[in-house]
């Protein structure tokens, strides 16, 4: 693991397994391996691995490139809280956003952020978007706002005095980050998001926001902070559709409720991204779920998100 770790600090020396050349990469490490249990004694080692050092640090070099073009969308798990990161490659002067920073149970949030945000070579927050000011949703940001850098904070207008957001508000004020009430009705593009990805913010539920994530050829929608009855009442009043949608567990309490707004919705995919449920369909829907899959992320080439 410290040669892991030493390795993953260089650069060019991180792969990753979800694409070609991190497979490559690995085929190429027991291929060495294979040579060196099999080669002939008369063949020296390092006539037989030279070239199999050589193409790892081709496809190094390569993947690191790779990653640097693609943008992605990662769904922490976090047990019943929520954590979403956006990354739009690693383009200079873009950090990151973050929707929501809370987790429960053994996790913790913003220690999980922060391992994110190194292993993409980052190390900022650009937005940090509040869904809603409770425990649920940001239960962890005065540790990550005394840890990471954040640009800006969004949240719903007529936010209820709490704990949770006396805390937010005391912490943003002694690390000097500005804190935004977000009150437009309909949805609204969040500005300065990166070329890869467009989102969108709504506060048609009172204290609540709701975010629309579009890159490439995802069309995500976030309702993960709306009660059972507040998702009815906006769909009664604001239909909506995406291809993807974020529930919660406890927007599973009333089956009746659900399959009404499954059928406004038109999912083709379902993110349960907190609870402990065990859901794998949903109204005929896959069903993805944090807490058996982990980390789920969708990757977007820049160039595709771009056209």
């Amino acid at each position: 693991l410290g040669i892991a770790y030493r390795v993953s600090a260089i650069p060019f020396g991180l792969v990753y397994w979800d694409n070609l050349y991190g497979k490559l990469a690995l085929l190429c490490c027991f291929a060495a391996l294979i040579l060196i249990a099999v080669q002939p004694k008369r063949i020296k080692m390092w006539l037989a691995l030279s070239p199999v050092c050589a193409i790892l640090v081709v496809l190094c070099i390569l993947g690191v490139h790779a990653e640097a073009h693609t943008a992605t969308i990662s769904f922490l798990p976090s047990g019943s809280g929520q954590t979403i990161l956006l990354a739009d490659g690693q383009r200079d002067g873009f950090g990151s956003i973050l929707i929501d920073c809370s987790a429960s149970g053994h996790r913790d949030a913003a220690l999980a952020t922060q391992s994110w945000l190194e292993w993409r070579c980052m190390d900022n927050i650009d937005t940090l978007v509040l869904t809603a000011v409770d425990k649920t949703h940001a239960r962890s940001v005065p540790e990550l706002l005394q840890n990471v850098p954040v640009g800006r904070i969004i949240i719903p207008q007529n936010v209820r005095e709490s704990e949770i957001s006396a805390q937010i508000q005391e912490t943003a004020a002694q690390e000097g980050v500005p804190i935004l009430n977000w009150d437009a009705d309909g949805e609204q593009p969040l500005p300065t998001c990166g070329d890869s990805f467009q989102i969108y913010l709504s506060a048609a539920v009172d204290r609540k926001l709701v975010v629309r994530i579009q890159a490439g050829e995802e069309d995500i929608l976030v309702l993960h902070s709306l009660t059972q009855k507040m998702l009815q009442a906006l769909l009664d009043k604001q239909p909506l559709q995406a291809e993807t949608i974020v529930l919660s567990e406890s927007n599973l309490s009333d089956a009746r409720m659900v399959y009404d707004a499954m059928d406004i919705l038109q999912p083709q995919t379902v993110i349960l991204q907190s609870g402990y449920s065990t859901l794998d369909t949903l109204c005929r829907k896959p069903v993805r779920n944090t807490m058996l899959e982990g980390e789920i992320t969708f990757r977007i080439r820049q160039a595709t998100a771009k056209e």
